[in-house]
């Protein structure tokens, strides 16, 4: 379980980092609202399961916030809501 979240989480961080490169080229796109949701889907999953972030998770988290400070707002809101919420 713990692990498919870290996948998940990774997968959002390399999201971005493709979205970012894609923005060098390309006109604005709208991928950061689906990133959101899926940071706020990823967040939920964890803090209802009140799963403790590796760390893994919190370097992932860390280039997130870097890359997108919206996406890394959407999960910690989540996951924190989650966890008060339980």
């Amino acid at each position: 379980m713990k692990t498919n979240m870290t996948i998940s989480l990774c997968n959002i961080e390399l999201n971005l980092m493709i979205s970012v490169a894609k923005h060098r080229y390309t006109p604005v796109s709208h991928e950061g609202a689906t990133l959101d949701l899926e940071a706020i889907e990823v967040g939920l999953d964890l803090g209802s399961r009140k799963v403790e972030l590796s760390a893994t998770m919190c370097e992932a988290l860390d280039n997130i916030k870097f890359l997108d400070s919206s996406v890394y707002d959407a999960f910690v809101y989540a996951y924190n809501g989650a966890l008060e919420a339980n």
